[in-house]
């Protein structure tokens, strides 16, 4: 009886030091995406400005020629329609900020992460 009581303490504290490992990573990612959609929205809202040389579609252009999963069409397609553009700009960096504070705050975990794996996927 003493070694199964010892192999569950065991368990128990791997599983304890594993959720804090998992915390300490949410709160990381988190901090990561609220920046860079506070950053837009408060700190630097030049890049959300269109006849500012920091605007966010200035990466995109330069990043097109090496898109990811030959998304070059979708991007070129992207800085073809204005409108379009400045919309998702804006919606990218919405999620990136309510998934990052849903990270922080623990609010649709799940959700939220899966957001930022998309957010980075479409980043690469």
């Amino acid at each position: 009886m003493e070694l199964g009581a010892k192999l569950s303490t065991n368990d128990e504290q791997a599983w304890k030091l594993i959720g804090l490992c998992a915390l300490c990573i949410r709160f990381v990612q988190g901090w990561i995406f609220w920046g860079g959609g506070s950053r837009r929205f408060i700190y630097d809202p030049l890049k959300l400005d269109p006849h500012a040389s920091e605007w966010m579609a200035n990466k995109l252009q330069s990043a097109m020629p090496g898109a990811l999963f030959d998304l070059s069409s979708v991007v070129g397609f992207l800085l073809q329609h204005f409108l379009i553009l400045y919309t998702a700009i804006i919606l990218f960096s919405l999620m990136e900020l309510f998934s990052g504070l849903g990270l922080i705050l623990g609010l649709f975990t799940r959700a939220s992460a899966m957001v930022t794996v998309l957010v980075s996927l479409v980043l690469m």
